[in-house]
Order: C-alpha cells, then sequence, then structure tokens
C-alpha cells in the first residue's frame, strides 16, 4: 500500500470516527429528558438583570473534554442561553454563539443542562430566569473547560 492510499484510508477512518461521535452526541441530547413543567402556574421567564435576587451558579457537572476535539487541537467557546426554574434548575437552552465546532458545542449544550443555580427572585417571589453562560473549552493538551457566567 502506497502513501496516497494510507491517506485516504486515515481520511476515511477519521470521517467514520466524526461521524460516529456526533451520532452518539445526538443521541444522549435527544434522549434527555427535560424537567416537567407544571402547567396553570403561568410563570414567566424574567430576563438576568430584572431579578432582584440574581441566580448564582452553586453546582457544575464533571464535563469532559471531548476526544476527537482535544486531540485535533480544537479549542473554542460556546455561549449557551439558560432557563433556570425556580428551583434553581436548567429546563431549556439554547446555543446563541457557535465554538465553530459542533462537537464542542453539543458537549457544552449537554453540560449546561446539568448546571445547578440558585434560585433567582423578583420581589421576594422565586421566578425562572434566563441567563447566559460561556463553556470555554482551552488548553487542549490537558483538556481544560471553563464555565463563566
Amino acid at each position: 500500500m502506497n502513501k496516497n492510499q494510507n491517506r485516504v484510508y486515515e481520511t476515511a477512518s477519521n470521517v467514520l470516527y466524526i461521524f460516529i461521535t456526533n451520532l452518539i452526541i445526538f443521541s444522549i441530547l435527544s434522549c434527555h429528558k427535560k424537567q416537567p413543567v407544571q402547567e396553570g402556574l403561568n410563570i414567566s421567564i424574567i430576563p438576568y438583570d430584572s431579578a432582584t435576587i440574581k441566580p448564582t451558579l452553586i453546582s457544575i457537572p464533571e464535563i469532559e473534554y471531548p476526544d476527537l476535539p482535544r486531540r485535533a487541537g480544537i479549542e473554542g467557546t460556546a455561549k449557551i442561553k439558560c432557563v433556570i426554574d425556580t428551583d434553581g434548575l436548567v429546563i431549556d437552552v439554547k446555543l446563541i454563539k457557535s465554538s465553530a465546532n459542533d462537537i464542542l458545542d453539543s458537549a457544552a449544550i449537554s453540560a449546561c443542562k446539568f448546571l445547578k443555580f440558585s434560585p433567582g427572585e423578583f420581589n421576594n417571589r422565586k421566578i425562572r430566569v434566563s441567563k447566559e453562560v460561556s463553556v470555554k473549552f482551552y488548553d487542549f493538551l490537558n483538556g481544560k473547560i471553563k464555565i463563566v457566567e
């Protein structure tokens, strides 16, 4: 087998690996169950800056730097909008700004679903709050990740 054939096989192998990794991430994300929303309460979502007591991050899940981007030396920051319920759990997430890598974006979205905040309040009443957080994938050699409020 010559060098060109080796490169073709290596490229095909990498493409297959990326496809399978994305398929697994998609499967995990589609299986995640959101917290049930209690109907009839008609609780609106308040912007973070409008809360009199702002929710603060109290628990971060262990996040693993995805293997493929880490091995490829890919770093980036994804900005995620989280909707925080009256008990401090994240009930909805939305990608606001991509890290420029789908795998990192999926990992950031998945991690944000399991963040825990102190509840936000407005006029002494617990409220749902929308808040943006950034998930930074950096120092790929050591696989470091940072969540910034």
